[in-house]
């Protein structure tokens, strides 16, 4: 067996949908992923729910129509899944050990074996080299944390990793997108930014514990780029986990706007050593943390309310 492909039993697929992604996948692709139509419609799922701009991802050789996808696919399906399991057909070598989880099923089982699949595509080689090197960096500068020359070799690890996340996800599109798809672009993005603030702090001035600069480095790392991930990921997380429904609301832009602004005063303060507005940015950022959580308890009961 070399590629292997799923169907429903409530779908129906296009007379060509098998040739083109036995063409696809005979000219080196993992997997093949069509665009569908959705029942009592007559506009395709990919344009009717802005998933992804097919003129921005590069014709095939093969066949113009057929494109190569460019992005961080893992991010693209959770953020704005781009695939339905009966559109899949994927090479067999690639796909063997993945199965379809008994607990999601007849909930979100499809998506996360989507999700596991794109773990396992491949990046291409030049972009996976550059991304094992930015690795040997921070190992290595991980060892030499004791000396100064470690914390600047860390920090350009950082901002290396920062703009190779930056190049590879697709958040760079999907930001023009709406809704819960631009919110997670936006959380991702400005995640990215404060990781290459942080590793550019952590560079230019190598700061020890104390003095400083390093409470700006610090943080713009841990609460700029790891809370940012935190907030962008909670919605799609949080009902896989909890398995209760959190629904997109605009008001989840009001504690991740409060984060970023507060840590604004946080890390200027820190470079100025100035304690006291220092200390009114950490609180900001401890508000912006706790309005967060009372979002998201907010929008389940919402829906369950809904629902009941």
């Amino acid at each position: 067996t070399r590629y292997v492909t799923f169907l429903d039993s409530d779908d129906v697929l296009m007379p060509d949908h098998l040739a083109r992604a036995w063409a696809a996948l005979e000219n080196g692709c993992d997997a093949y992923m069509g665009n569908w139509l959705p029942v009592g419609s007559t506009q395709d799922a990919y344009s009717q729910f802005s998933r992804v701009k097919v003129e921005e991802h590069e014709p095939s050789s093969w066949e113009p129509d057929c494109r190569l996808y460019r992005g961080n696919f893992f991010l693209q399906e959770l953020s704005n899944p781009i695939g339905r399991i009966s559109t899949l057909v994927v090479r067999w070598s690639l796909a063997k050990e993945l199965r379809f989880h008994r607990a999601f099923r007849c909930s979100c089982e499809d998506t996360l074996y989507r999700l596991e699949l794109s773990r396992l595509v491949r990046v291409s080689p030049a972009m996976t080299r550059l991304f094992v090197a930015i690795l040997a960096l921070l190992l290595a500068a991980t060892v030499l944390a004791a000396w100064p020359a470690g914390g600047r070799l860390y920090g350009l690890a950082l901002v290396a990793l920062a703009l190779w996340l930056l190049r590879q996800d697709v958040a760079r599109r999907t930001v023009k997108g709406t809704g819960l798809t631009r919110y997670i672009a936006v959380c991702l993005l400005a995640g990215y930014a404060w990781l290459a603030i942080g590793g550019l702090l952590l560079a230019a001035q190598a700061p020890l514990p104390g003095v400083p600069g390093w409470d700006a480095a610090l943080h713009a790392i841990v609460v700029g780029f790891v809370f940012s991930m935190v907030f962008g990921h909670a919605p799609i997380i949080l009902p896989a986990v909890l398995r209760l429904k959190v629904p997109y609301h605009w008001g989840f832009y009001l504690p991740l706007t409060l984060l970023h602004l507060s840590l604004v005063v946080r890390v200027g303060a820190g470079l100025a050593d100035h304690f006291a507005l220092r200390a009114d940015g950490a609180l900001g950022n401890a508000i912006a943390i706790g309005a967060f959580l009372l979002m998201q308890v907010f929008t389940i009961a919402a829906a369950r309310r809904a629902a009941a």
